[in-house]
């Protein structure tokens, strides 16, 4: 497994990590108590333990260009299409305060997902 690899699925583990968490702060307590679980995603600084300062190759380079690419573009999609059903769903006064600080942070924490799932699905498709 190379150094890329090894960090997408440390970002794979966090992410499933912090949802997992705020979905069980989420029912237990109240929604802004529940926002303390995004702290995990500073796990994330991290990353240059566990790849270990091994040198990324064009293959790498290209696996995360094409993994990037696809994960922000899902990624716009979803928050247009989420802010339209928002707004259609509800009326725009009467949107509660704590979905200001959840939007942002499920939208990274999908960003994430979609990113390290296609990356590793590329370097499968690719051997």
């Amino acid at each position: 497994m190379s150094g890329t690899q090894r960090v997408l699925v440390f970002h794979l583990i966090v992410t499933a990590l912090t949802a997992s968490l705020y979905t069980a702060l989420l029912l237990v307590v109240d929604p802004y108590a529940a926002n303390a679980a995004w702290a995990c995603m500073a796990l994330m600084a991290l990353e240059k333990r566990v790849r270990r300062d091994e040198p990324i190759d064009e293959r790498d380079q290209a696996i995360l260009a094409r993994a990037s690419l696809i994960a922000y573009s899902l990624f716009w999609v979803c928050l247009v299409l989420g802010c339209t059903a928002v707004s259609v769903w509800r009326s725009p006064d009467s949107i509660p305060a704590w979905w200001l600080s959840v939007i942002p942070m499920a939208g990274f924490c999908m960003l994430y997902l979609i990113r390290s799932t296609t990356g590793l699905a590329l370097y499968g498709r690719d051997s």
